[in-house]
């Protein structure tokens, strides 16, 4: 009898303890947007199951969207899942130990608002520092700068999205730059949001660029870009003068091979950027995969690429594929601005002008005769052609 008391009082505490290590576990993050996340850190200390589980509460999260992703040691991401009712787990076993990272991202709020986000897991989990720079009154094709110091071995995140008015179609850009200026890693999202990860093989102060490559309905938009390393300062891209239109032509298309590289090119129309620079974006694919976009000889990404060019040139972009096929594209880009309307009106005005003068002269008083055979004429032509 004795035996079997100290056997339940052994049993109730290893469930005791059980429920206290998981529920310590959990981790909550409030005031969380559509596109932005919070990240996490687990420590693995021996092989076996890693089971994470990630929801959306507050105020409503019966169609919430939300992305989970687990990282090994390397900024590897090792297993991914998205849930459409505000929940998702994922069940990974490991088979080295060491510090794994958690990512959610709350890709979609059911209609708006804040929400709190929460991840426990079977391991001990800890949250990561969050840092937030935002830019009120952003026009589209404008830009945000933001430097971040980071040091090797780091795993770096960070999101962009766009708020007020509206963003359901919104176009961003994200780019991530070394020390010497070469882009990294970068991304685009057509629903006001996206996200890049990055491991950082050197130590260095790296440049964040965040653009609205387009603004659904037009408007100024609000653009947040939330990291797990604090952010040192931000710079703002003026924008002197709307662009109207953006029309490229294609000149001719060469292809080292039939499995080259497939190109497609995206212009931005009503950009607010300067008389002599547009946003050129677009996007390359093949079925190797793509090792790089250069625009006019500059570096302009991968999968999806972007660049500010000349308004009105010849542009030579090419794309590399990951089996070494190269195709190359020459476009004619042209670029209309009020400042080639302020242009034009001379012309405008004096064409105006001489059409009035014709009118004046026929109709004008002293010309009864002259408006009678105008008239008949005209009679004429209309029944001729009736017939």
């Amino acid at each position: 009898m004795r035996i079997k008391k100290i056997t339940s009082i052994l049993a109730f505490g290893m469930l005791f303890s059980i429920y206290v290590s998981a529920s310590s576990a959990d981790i909550e993050t409030p005031n969380i947007e559509q596109g932005d996340g919070i990240w996490g850190t687990i420590d693995v200390d021996t092989p076996g199951l890693v089971s994470v589980n990630a929801w959306s509460t507050s105020p409503t999260t019966c169609c919430d969207d939300i992305l989970l992703n687990l990282y090994n040691q390397t900024g590897k991401v090792v297993d991914s899942n998205t849930g459409k009712n505000g929940q998702t787990s994922i069940d990974y076993t490991a088979l080295t130990t060491g510090t794994y990272t958690v990512k959610v991202i709350l890709t979609s709020a059911w209609s708006g608002g804040i929400r709190t986000i929460s991840i426990s897991s079977n391991k001990q989990i800890s949250s990561m520092q969050k840092n937030i720079r935002r830019a009120s009154s952003v026009a589209q094709g404008q830009a945000i700068f933001y430097n971040i110091r980071l040091n090797q071995g780091d795993l770096v995140f960070l999101n962009e999205w766009s708020t007020s008015p509206t963003t359901c179609c919104d176009g961003v850009l994200l780019n991530l730059y070394n020390q010497s200026g070469k882009p990294v890693v970068s991304n685009t999202g057509r629903n006001g949001q996206t996200s890049i990860d990055y491991a950082v093989p050197i130590t260095g102060t790296y440049t964040v660029k965040a653009v609205l490559t387009s603004a659904w309905g037009d408007g100024k938009r609000t653009i947040s870009v939330s990291s797990n390393f604090p952010f040192e300062n931000s710079t703002t891209v003026p924008v002197p003068t709307p662009v109207l239109t953006t029309r490229f032509s294609i000149i001719d298309i060469k292809k080292s091979s039939e499995t080259a590289p497939e190109i497609n090119i995206e212009t931005v129309t009503k950009q607010n950027l300067t008389n002599a620079t547009t946003l050129l974006s677009g996007s390359a694919w093949s079925k190797s995969g793509i090792k790089s976009v250069t625009v006019n000889g500059k570096y302009a990404g991968n999968e999806h690429w972007s660049v500010n060019v000349p308004g009105n040139n010849n542009i030579v972009i090419i794309a590399v594929g990951n089996d070494g096929n190269i195709t190359t594209e020459n476009i004619s880009l042209r670029t209309d601005t009020p400042v080639d309307i302020i242009k034009s009106m001379p012309i405008i005005l004096a064409l105006i002008g001489a059409i009035c003068s014709i009118i004046l002269v026929i109709f004008g008083p002293g010309n009864p005769g002259r408006r009678d055979k105008i008239y008949k004429t005209f009679i004429l032509i209309k029944n001729k052609f009736k017939k």
